[in-house]
C-alpha cells in the first residue's frame, strides 16, 4: 500500500459559544462575563477508522467505534477587573 491510500471517514466537528458581558461601571473596568460553550454542538458522530488488521478477518474493514464523545456543554462565569 502506498502513502495516503488508506483513508478513513472525515471529521465534521462544529463548536459554538455564546458570551454576554455585564458592565458594573461606565468605564467598563469591572465586568462579569457569562459564557455558554458547546463542543460537537450538532452531535454528529465522528467515526473511527476501519480495522485494518488482516490477522483478524472477522473485523477487517469494519468500523467499531467513534473518535470523540457526543455533545459537551459547559457554562462559566468570569469576573474581569
Amino acid at each position: 500500500m502506498g502513502r495516503n491510500t488508506y483513508i478513513g471517514p472525515g471529521l465534521n466537528n462544529w463548536d459554538a459559544s455564546l458570551f454576554k458581558n455585564f458592565f458594573f461601571t461606565e468605564s467598563g473596568r469591572l465586568k462579569l462575563q457569562m459564557r455558554l460553550e458547546s463542543f460537537n454542538a450538532i452531535n454528529h458522530a465522528q467515526w473511527s477508522t476501519p480495522n485494518y488488521y488482516v490477522s483478524a478477518p472477522a473485523t477487517f474493514g469494519t468500523i467499531t467505534g467513534t473518535q470523540v464523545p457526543g455533545r459537551i456543554n459547559q457554562v462559566g462565569l468570569k469576573f474581569l477587573f
